[in-house]
């Protein structure tokens, strides 16, 4: 992906998504050259505890 800066520059970025049944359950994005990537996990619990 490259995105174009207000200012004129361009940066380019490699954002990953995991998807699991139709659900985006992980990503690994970089948002801004300065600061570190994102990265998010989504867990959804099936069943209950016991």
């Amino acid at each position: 992906m490259t995105v174009k800066a207000q200012h004129g520059g361009s940066h380019k970025y490699k954002n990953t998504y995991w998807f699991a049944h139709h659900q985006l359950i992980k990503s690994d994005q970089q948002l801004v050259p300065e600061l570190p990537r994102l990265t998010t996990e989504s867990i959804k619990m099936i069943g209950g505890l016991e």
